[in-house]
């Protein structure tokens, strides 16, 4: 005979789970021998002391709930059977030991996670192409081209953003020499500049001599590992209140637009034309060119002459901005009074009132003066006449 191990004995290995399994039972029935009144006061049980202790952590059952068990002789409440209290509070604290347990486990594995995750590998940021930018590319400047004659230029399609320090948001490509290429970029606040651009810009000389090409701005990767660019929150922030601003303009003259609603037309007038009689002159110039204008582009919500500026400056204030597109189209590059038309839409912050001079202040005074003697001289003559009896009898 040789000894076995228990596990390689089937009837021993069944035996002694039989035996496992009946014990289990038995501490089970024996362990539940307690019945209860539940908040309706209804009889449950039987339950072991372990279910009583989370009845009561629950607060299902108190101290004041009356139990029972066989042996007893009457039901009585949790707090006067000190042996039960004292299982159930004990039962309690190691509830109550295994809780901490378990957040100073998960504590202690709380900082391997943060490890871990710095661990993993960072997501490669990849090159982004974008459909809609307000970027127009622009060929065929000048070498001695200025920021400032770029936007004067391009200022017909729109509103040029400009950077935190005020500069408009014009860049003109150069060599690694610094010698101009004649390329650059220009940057609209809105993208619905940037076929208007096209449209009013491309193919127009910037200079006698130099036409210019414009298309939309297409940007690609340079090398083969994208960097990224940061940027500053202070120009995130500047960049969120250009978009956000309403523009409009007050009783005074142009302050700001909101949207593509008003355009500036130049060359309307001259400030010499209107000497003889200026009231009489700009009421006409208003009601000549509104009405044409009107009638050819669209309802006109406000119009303003700016009657001392040198350039002969007009904004009209369209009712929309499909109104104030088809002005350009119709107005720019058009001739009135032998004078050629610029009409743009207005940037938002350029200030067209000028304040009369000295001289013209001078003159305006002498003309009141005249028309006061005028109107002296005009007097009846019969009114004269009864003054002076009047005068002659304060004298007696």
């Amino acid at each position: 005979e040789t000894w076995s191990e228990a596990k390689d004995i089937t009837d021993f290995e069944e035996s002694f789970k039989g035996s496992k399994k009946a014990a289990a039972t038995a501490e089970s029935t024996a362990a539940a021998t307690w019945f209860y009144t539940d908040k309706y006061r209804k009889q449950q049980g039987p339950v072991a002391e372990s279910v009583i202790a989370k009845l009561m952590q629950t607060k299902e059952l108190t101290e004041d709930s009356l139990v029972w068990k066989e042996g007893m002789g009457e039901w009585k409440a949790v707090k006067l059977l000190p042996d039960l209290a004292k299982k159930v509070k004990e039962l309690l604290a190691r509830t109550e030991e295994g809780k901490q347990e378990d957040s100073e486990a998960a504590s202690s594995t709380a900082p391997k996670t943060a490890q871990q995750k710095k661990k993993k590998k960072k997501r490669k940021k990849k090159w982004k192409t974008f459909e809609n930018t307000p970027h127009v590319y622009v060929q065929g400047f000048p070498k001695d081209v200025t920021a400032k004659e770029i936007q004067e230029h391009f200022k017909k399609a729109g509103i040029i953003a400009t950077d935190i320090s005020g500069r408009p948001r014009i860049k003109i490509y150069k060599d690694k020499q610094g010698t101009p290429k004649g390329d650059g970029l220009v940057t609209y606040m809105k993208v619905e500049s940037v076929p208007l651009a096209i449209q009013f810009v491309d193919q127009t000389e910037i200079r006698p001599g130099f036409k210019l090409t414009v298309q939309k701005a297409e940007f690609q990767q340079k090398g083969e590992k994208f960097i990224e660019k940061k940027h500053k929150k202070a120009d995130i922030k500047f960049k969120r209140f250009q978009q956000s601003t309403a523009l409009d303009w007050d009783e005074d003259g142009v302050k700001e637009i909101k949207g593509f609603r008003i355009v500036i037309l130049k060359h309307m007038f001259t400030p010499l034309e209107a000497k003889p009689d200026r009231d009489k002159f700009f009421d006409e110039l208003k009601e000549e060119v509104g009405a044409e204008i009107e009638k050819k582009c669209g309802e006109i919500e406000k119009f303003t002459v700016f009657e001392n500026n040198p350039d002969g400056v007009i904004a009209i204030k369209f009712q929309n901005g499909s109104s104030a597109h088809k002005c350009i189209e119709t107005m720019d590059g058009r001739f009135f009074g032998q004078r050629k038309i610029e009409c743009f839409y207005f940037d938002g912050k350029t200030n067209y009132k000028v304040g009369a001079s000295e001289e013209e202040e001078r003159e305006r005074a002498k003309e009141y003066e005249k028309w006061l003697m005028a109107e002296q001289q005009e007097e009846p003559a019969g009114e004269k006449e009864k003054e002076q009896p009047m005068a002659s009898a304060s004298q007696k």
